[in-house]
């Protein structure tokens, strides 16, 4: 009925009723008779569709999209888009095998430090004793990159064993040499080489299917890849068997029992792969035996699989909210376990057993599964590739995992996967380190379990905030891995707006250069930077807190007035100007060329409503177009905000008193924007409302204006900054919290003065915003008047700060040269590398003489007494005002 539609078309559209009005007037006569036509001329349908027309997209006939019942339809479902699922170009698939498999295919090789004319080729027969793996393996591009990869250098092996007079190894019986050598060769990776898995079984039958397209084999089945292609989670499963030990570590079986049974079981299924995995499929007939082995080698680890979901399951749901801890679930289970696996009962005991087994288990592993998500089902690696896990003379699982995994950001992760799977994740893969990680680290650290190398796509987030604290800055510390090689951020070749990062790992040291962008470097640290010396993460510096502010967040566009519209109610009534102010947001600070507020903001602080309502005209606009948005309510009566948000709707939702009382003795202040790509602060007014787009430190001196506006700010910032497509996203607590500030110096103030007494009149002159004027900055081809001094003050400026450090030994190298970010006008490779090096490493000395300073004890007082005996680094805001916030 009606009143259902208008609160859904509320709660879809967020329109309010006024404006939802004015789109149903606007539907004309014409427009109800092509909707006549899209419904085939049925009237009854067309007065049901009636109510939804003015909401209606239109199809390529320009008819209102309706789809006629008994039709087919045809759309882009969101269940891989919700995955973060992107499919990878053969360019992209072809680049991240190749640096991937080369270690592995050469010996002596890149691994070795070997140059590259001194590079050896390994045997044919060792070729096809490598495993390869994707852990998403999606539509199959990069498996069957990896396919026509290793078919070339096992086409090469032979050459090389034919020159010198030896026969092709590898071969299995019965192949006929009259066979294409690159039939031949595809075949017989395909057969031994590649495995894939995936969460999604239209994704595992595509994989299957890009394989059998490849080895060029009508006469095969397409089933021929069954046993290679798994259909399951990558993330959620047991990586070895002795994570079997849980179910009887803490509770009453008797280990005999159940390892004896393990034990044969993997036996088994060790003899039952080794057989599948010898069996070439060359004709029918051994396509069915082969398809007999896979069925064999499935009910031989039947048992083992059923513990694998035990084990996985209670660890998902022990992760849940409120949920039993996973020692207290597995106990509800032993008498079952061991039932299922003791040899005195009944075979039909066990299999009782067994049933409820699976079924405790499946509704474990389905915990907290959002509505639409697909069906959990664990991949137990050890049990679905036993030939690469289980076999005494292979170690550390596959020879490298290569892959494009989904791209889904931390925050997404629960509402994608479940709150619970989250959690998971951070508590099982990332050994309980917390933060927002995107989806990529967990599949970096999962491969890092399962093979000896990783060359896989990822987003350009992997080297930035919690996403690099739980998977970069893990695997090349304490992991014992090493990057040989990564790009740190390229636009995806498709349609999507992206960027990714590729990267390159391997186990263990890396005798050669690392290539980093295309450059040789030493070494290669978790932030896709060159490899500072300290390994440890910068720390958070007690004088810089209580330094950076974000602005306020208004919370209601009815807030917000056009100039003139201010103008109007000053007009009328001058006591408006007390509660009217300039709105400064981040986009005027980098795009207007004054940076100044294009808005005003009516403001009430923190009075009471009956203080506020004293301003009638102000008070009205935000009664008509503020309290309607912040007390919108769901269907049973609730509120849709939280909190006082709704009661107190004529104030912020965060006012930031903290802010104001900060800057309030100071002649100006310093700002910055939350998202630019300049990431440069500025002067500005104090007497207005810095957006929640703008940070505010609490500065208002040419010192730290220089400071901050050096390039060691900037390289700083940039390197632990995430980025929100090609613009950098400012966060004090990676990007300022942690910078080791000078002790002040006369030539930086002087310095950031220069600059800065340049900068304004230049940008006012050019009518041009501070994204503009940089982009000419770093133009090589822009000597347009102003440019080239401009660069000499930010060389002046870099110079001074490097003298106030106290490093003069550093050459800057101030030029034109390639970054993450493209050219742009900087200190060269070497230096940027020894400057955050320095910078690092004076973090961690300033931490420590905080901490033996007591600033960082939990007692405020001793805090406050500590850090007025603290000396040696740059100003801060008097002692006194921060005490009193």
């Amino acid at each position: 009925g009606p009143e259902a539609l208008e609160e859904w078309l509320q709660g879809l559209t967020k329109l309010t009723v006024g404006q939802r009005r004015k789109l149903e007037d606007a539907v004309d006569t014409n427009r109800e008779q092509r909707l006549r036509s899209a419904c085939d001329g049925d009237a009854a349908l067309a007065a049901r569709v009636r109510p939804f027309l003015p909401y209606m997209r239109d199809d390529v006939r320009d008819e209102p999209y309706v789809v006629l019942p008994g039709t087919l339809y045809v759309t882009t479902v969101s269940a891989r888009r919700d995955a973060g699922a992107q499919y990878t170009t053969k360019e992209l698939a072809d680049e991240v095998v190749q640096y991937a498999l080369e270690p592995v295919v050469y010996k002596p090789g890149p691994a070795e430090g070997a140059p590259p004319a001194e590079w050896k080729l390994i045997p044919a027969a060792a070729i096809l004793k490598l495993k390869i793996c994707d852990p998403a393996v999606g539509s199959g591009a990069i498996l069957v990159a990896a396919g026509r990869y290793l078919a070339e250098r096992l086409m090469e092996s032979w050459a090389d064993e034919e020159a010198t007079g030896l026969p092709r190894s590898g071969l299995p019986a019965g192949t006929s040499h009259a066979d294409d050598d690159e039939v031949l060769a595809i075949r017989a990776v395909a057969d031994h080489c590649l495995y894939g898995v995936d969460r999604d079984p239209l994704a595992a039958e595509m994989a299957k299917l890009s394989l059998w397209l490849t080895t060029l084999s009508k006469e095969r089945p397409f089933t021929f890849p069954d046993h290679a292609i798994q259909c399951g989670d990558s993330l959620l499963g047991i990586t070895s068997l002795d994570e079997l030990d849980v179910l009887y570590r803490h509770g009453r079986l008797v280990p005999v029992t159940l390892r004896k049974a393990i034990e044969e079981a993997k036996e088994d299924a060790l003899a039952a792969a080794q057989l599948l995995m010898e069996k070439t499929v060359l004709t029918v007939r051994d396509a069915e035996e082969k398809a007999d082995l896979h069925r064999e080698l499935v009910a031989a680890t039947a048992p083992l699989r059923l513990l694998g979901d035990v084990v996985a399951g209670s660890a998902l749901a022990s992760c849940a909210k409120g949920g039993f801890k996973r020692e207290a679930l597995l106990e509800t289970v032993q008498q079952w376990v061991a039932d299922a696996f003791r040899p005195e009962l009944a075979e039909e005991e066990r299999a009782h057993a067994r049933r409820f087994l699976a079924a405790e288990a499946h509704e474990w592993l389905q915990t907290d599964l959002p509505a639409k998500a697909i069906e959990r089902r664990a991949l137990h690696w050890p049990l679905a590739f036993p030939e690469v896990f289980l076999d005494p003379s292979r170690a550390g699982g596959f020879d490298a995992m290569v892959g494009n995994p989904p791209f889904v950001g931390g925050k997404r992760i629960s509402g994608a996967a479940g709150v619970a799977f989250r959690e998971y994740l951070m508590e099982h893969l990332a050994d309980g380190r917390k933060g927002h990680a995107d989806l990529i680290a967990y599949f970096y650290l999962r491969s890092t379990m399962v093979s000896q190398g990783i060359g896989m796509l990822a987003t350009n987030s992997i080297a930035q905030g919690d996403t690099r604290e739980v998977g970069l800055e893990w695997l090349v510390g304490p992991g014992g891995w090493t990057i040989h090689r990564a790009v740190r951020s390229r636009p995806w070749p498709g349609d999507a707006s992206l960027e990714v990062a590729q990267l390159w790992l391997r186990r263990g040291s890396w005798a050669s250069d690392v290539i980093l962008d295309g450059a040789a470097m030493g070494a290669i640290g978790p932030s896709l930077t060159s490899q500072s010396r300290t390994a440890a993460p910068p720390a958070t510096l007690a004088v810089n807190q209580s330094q950076c502010f974000n602005g306020s967040f208004v919370l209601g566009l009815g807030f917000v007035l056009g100039p003139e519209v201010a103008e109007q109610l000053v007009t009328r009534d001058s006591r408006n100007a007390e509660v009217l102010f300039p709105y400064l947001n981040g986009e005027d600070l980098n795009s207007s060329p004054s940076q100044s507020a294009a808005r005003c903001v009516i403001n009430f602080f923190d009075w009471t409503e009956v203080t506020a309502a004293s301003f009638e005209d102000c008070w009205e606009i935000v009664e008509t177009k503020v309290r309607p948005e912040r007390q919108r309510r769901k269907s049973d009566g609730s509120y849709v905000l939280r909190g006082t948000l709704p009661l107190r709707y004529w104030q912020y939702a965060e006012k930031r008193p903290a802010l104001y009382a900060a800057i309030r003795p100071l002649s100006r202040a310093l700002v910055i924007s939350q998202v630019s790509k300049t990431v440069l602060p500025a002067f500005v007014p104090l007497r207005q409302v810095f957006s929640h787009m703008l940070y505010v430190f609490a500065y208002d001196d040419d010192f730290h204006f220089g400071v901050l506006t050096s390039a060691f700010h900037w390289w700083w910032a940039v390197t632990r900054a995430s980025t929100l497509e090609t613009r950098i996203r400012y966060t004090p607590t990676d990007c300022f919290e942690t910078f080791p500030q000078p002790p002040h110096s006369g030539a930086v103030e002087a310095a950031g003065k220069a600059l800065d007494d340049h900068r304004r009149p230049l940008m006012i002159a050019n009518n041009e915003g501070l994204t503009k004027t940089y982009n000419r900055v770093h133009n090589p081809n822009d000597d347009s008047p102003g440019i080239p001094r401009l660069r000499e003050l930010h060389c002046e400026l870099d110079y001074a700060v490097r003298d106030a450090y106290g490093w003069q030994d550093l050459d800057l190298d101030h030029g034109f040269h390639g970054t993450s970010q493209s050219v742009r006008y900087t200190i060269g490779p070497a230096a940027r590398s020894g400057v955050l090096d320095r910078l690092l490493d004076l973090n961690h000395q300033r931490y420590a003489e905080e901490v033996a300073a007591g600033l960082h004890d939990k007692k405020k007082g001793a805090k406050a007494k500590a850090r007025q005996n603290l000396s040696g680094s740059a100003p801060t805001v008097p002692l006194e005002l921060e005490e009193s916030e």
